[in-house]
């Protein structure tokens, strides 16, 4: 009898293993395919970033699809931390370039509206998307308006003196000219759970601010000294751009503070309040002289299998996806930011 039911147990986990390799083998095979026949219908290689087109609606609402040869403004939404995920200096530099191809090319770009609901982020993403939007201006002779709908802080208020003209909702929140870097030490956890570091270095200043031991007189200001830098980078860019505000008013008096958009024009933060999106727009239209049909569209980045295997795809739904949010995350740690933290 016992070896009856070793030979069934035998017999039923080796149908199992069976099927679920060849299950497997179907679904590896179904991914070639997919893989093979993407490659096919777009012409390029599968390393090379795609790109998606978005209709976003016009100053009337409306998406409608114009000719292939009306003029286009192209919508750059600055919206999250800056740094991470889909807004780094990479992802928004090559949206910009992609503005220029396929059926965008022929100055089909009349004009850029940036829209911004962020917190900021980190330094480097914010300056090279800023000046991003500078050369793609000066290049191409287009307006650029940004209009706020939310939070414009820090690095989104970096990026925003990028633009023209700035319009604000009446309930944005607007200003945080400042930079913060946030280091842990982790030293005495250490010593509690019996662990022992050793860091190998080469190069005087190397082990600054090592998070595994005690920190030394001194290695605090040299990195004060970098902020410090950032810092006066950011104050030249808002009184560069934002005439009203002098160095004074901003260092002495304004600080690293928000504003409510109402008192963030009378500071000088911002050029109008109390406007919507289709207001912006439609001041972004008579800037740039457009007086027919046209089109507003937003350019995304997008991987061959990211509408199969994206965060957004009806095949994930429903699926539980665990996440610690924190400061800083790993994208940011321990680098220098232009971001709000209230």
């Amino acid at each position: 009898m016992k070896f009856i039911q070793e030979s069934l147990i035998t017999s039923a986990l080796r149908s199992f293993f069976v099927c679920f390799c060849a299950v497997l083998g179907i679904s590896l095979s179904f991914l070639v395919i997919l893989i093979f026949i993407g490659g096919l219908f777009s012409g390029q290689k599968l390393t090379e970033p795609q790109f998606n087109i978005r209709i976003e609606t016009n100053s009337l609402g409306s998406t409608e699809i114009v000719s292939s040869t009306k003029p286009v403004i192209l919508q750059v939404a600055i919206e999250g931390t800056i740094g991470i995920g889909k807004l780094t200096q990479e992802k928004v530099g090559r949206s910009l370039n992609a503005s220029r191809e396929g059926i965008l090319k022929e100055d089909r770009v009349k004009a850029v509206f940036i829209t911004i609901n962020s917190p900021g982020g980190a330094v480097f993403d914010s300056d090279s998307i800023y000046q991003a939007i500078l050369e793609y201006k000066s290049r191409y002779k287009v307006p650029v308006y940004a209009y706020i709908d939310g939070l414009c802080a820090s690095g989104g208020m970096y990026i925003a003196c990028a633009a023209d003209k700035i319009y604000a909702s009446n309930i944005s929140l607007v200003g945080s000219v400042g930079v913060i870097s946030q280091y842990y030490n982790v030293v005495d956890l250490l010593k509690k759970v019996g662990v022992t570091t050793l860091t190998l270095t080469s190069g005087k200043y190397k082990d600054d601010l090592n998070p595994t031991r005690i920190w030394e007189d001194g290695e605090e200001s040299r990195w004060k000294a970098i902020s410090l830098y950032y810092y006066n980078r950011f104050v030249d860019i808002i009184i560069k751009s934002r005439p009203k505000i002098t160095k004074d008013m901003l260092v002495n008096e304004y600080g690293a503070q928000v504003f409510p958009a109402p008192l963030a024009l009378e500071k000088g933060y911002i050029d109008y309040t109390g406007a919507s999106r289709a207001d912006a727009l439609g001041a972004l239209i008579k800037a740039a002289g457009i007086t027919e049909e046209y089109q507003v569209i937003s350019i995304h980045e997008e991987g061959l299998l990211g509408g199969i295997f994206g965060k957004d795809n009806a095949l994930l739904k429903g699926q539980l996806i665990h996440r610690i949010e924190g400061f800083p995350t790993v994208e940011l740690a321990n680098k220098p930011l232009y971001l709000y933290m209230p």
